[in-house]
């Protein structure tokens, strides 16, 4: 009811004072972020996740890339990929080999409309797929070899490159994390 709404926004005042005095308050940042995912609230869940992104120096641990992942896709879904970009470019530097990252920039490049930047990632992971399905013919779908993206771009980017090449043959990682051969 209502008092119970009062005292959500009292409490949510105190801790956006907490972050006025300290912007990387650990306490303040799990509370509001907890409060904001419970809200359903992209916006303000983005707005603090970046805090806590922006006051990342050195080296992504992997509990800084899960944050960093989760900002990136939080930013596709709200229709802003192209600022979400220099998020991910910052990490596959760090981590050029991360499929847990290669795989979400792509997927930011094709939502950004930079599907030149996207297909040499997607071809890459399709790659890696196509190796770890003839490493382990048991296990040709290994989800740590797949990208998180969506099967439609998989498709446009298929249908494109067979357009150019009708004779090639490629891999598709769906986003089923199944892997297509066609």
């Amino acid at each position: 009811g209502g008092a119970g709404a009062a005292d959500a926004e009292t409490a949510r005042g105190h801790l956006e004072q907490a972050l006025r005095h300290d912007p990387t308050h650990p306490t303040a940042l799990a509370a509001l972020e907890a409060a904001a995912r419970r809200r359903g609230d992209n916006d303000a869940l983005a707005a603090l996740l970046r805090r806590r992104v922006d006051a990342v120096v050195g080296d992504l641990d992997d509990a800084r890339l899960l944050i960093v992942l989760e900002l990136a896709e939080l930013e596709r879904k709200l229709g802003r990929a192209a600022e979400a970009v220099p998020l991910l470019e910052r990490a596959v530097r760090q981590r050029p080999d991360d499929v847990r990252v290669i795989g979400p920039l792509a997927d930011l490049y094709a939502a950004a409309g930079r599907r030149t930047d996207a297909a040499p990632l997607y071809q890459r992971l399709a790659d890696d797929a196509r190796a770890a399905s003839a490493f382990d013919s048991a296990a040709p779908h290994a989800p740590h070899f797949l990208p998180s993206g969506r099967a439609t771009i998989f498709r446009v980017l298929v249908s494109e490159m067979l357009d150019a090449r009708p004779r090639a043959r490629a891999t598709v990682v769906g986003e089923d994390r199944d892997v297509f051969h066609v």
